[in-house]
């Protein structure tokens, strides 16, 4: 006999001090927790505005004791605009079943919030990835997730997938910042903010990678006037829209006016092949983890 599902009525209040947020679902005391948090109550409080059916579409979840385990924004924003909020009692609700609901949403919940969610919860890698794009703010999640990410684990394969799913390994920390340290540089002298999304420092991460890639020596070419192929270095980056015209665009500067001969030529072959490389270690890394699972003998149907 099949178990009969529980059935959650709407209920709706104004009394806002009767929601408890749990400790770990609670803004971070700095100011730049406050300010993503204000940021987020202003985008709602907008989409309250527009929708008189807001809670009943998305009510806020509570368990017995109150707890809400999600919608800490929602009640702000309800508050700020001094409108009835819908809630749902669920006894027994957690936070990591709100997370569970999230993830199951997917692009309902903005990378923003799903790393704010996880920073909360003090998961240390989610902690050094919000230090990381707080010092590079140029890096705005919903846009340049995947380029930082990147960066932050050396690691092209599922990096998003491991985000989303509270998997995030940081192991690249300070490489991560040099690179970006590099990639202001660029900026300064070429202003484009496609520089902070995920093909130009995906490209550029690989590029650093080159065992005699001299930052220093591209700068000064990036810099030049000189024409290569009609156009000015740094207009050679204006038409890349994917990582391979940007692999291949940084080469061409990279190389521009050297000698084949000189010890800051990367022949483009080579500069083609980082790619490749890369995915090439990637599988070997793969390969060797799956290799040091101990295999277990028995017999399966």
């Amino acid at each position: 006999m099949n178990k009969k599902r529980p059935e959650y009525k709407i209920q709706w209040t104004k009394s806002y001090a009767m929601f408890i947020i749990p400790p770990e679902q609670r803004v971070p005391n700095t100011p730049q927790a406050k300010a993503k948090f204000d940021k987020r109550v202003m985008r709602i409080k907008a989409e309250m505005a527009e929708s008189p059916f807001f809670f009943v579409i998305s009510p806020i979840l509570v368990n017995e004791k109150c707890e809400a385990v999600d919608g800490d924004a929602r009640i702000e924003a309800a508050k700020q605009l001094n409108i009835e909020i819908g809630y749902v009692v669920v006894p027994g609700l957690t936070v990591n079943d709100a997370i569970a609901k999230a993830n199951y949403e997917g692009d309902k919940w903005r990378k923003e919030e799903r790393m704010e969610s996880f920073t909360k919860q003090e998961k240390m890698d989610y902690v050094v990835a919000t230090e990381f794009v707080t010092k590079y703010p140029e890096l705005n999640l919903d846009k340049s997730a995947k380029g930082a990410l990147i960066l932050l684990t050396d690691n092209t394969w599922n990096c998003m997938g491991k985000f989303q799913n509270g998997n995030l390994k940081v192991t690249n920390y300070a490489n991560a910042c040099e690179v970006m340290d590099k990639i202001r540089r660029v900026g300064q002298v070429y202003n484009d903010e496609k520089i902070y999304r995920y093909h130009f420092i995906y490209a550029f991460y690989l590029i650093c990678k080159h065992p005699t890639f001299n930052f220093e020596h591209f700068l000064v070419r990036l810099k030049t006037n000189k024409d290569i192929k009609g156009a000015r270095p740094k207009d050679m980056l204006k038409d890349c829209s994917r990582m391979e015209t940007y692999l291949n665009a940084l080469g061409d500067i990279n190389n521009h006016g050297v000698n084949s001969k000189s010890p800051n030529y990367i022949p483009i072959h080579e500069i083609m092949a980082l790619r490749y490389a890369e995915e090439e270690r990637l599988k070997e890394e793969a390969r060797t983890k799956t290799e040091s699972v101990p295999q277990t003998e028995g017999n399966y149907a």
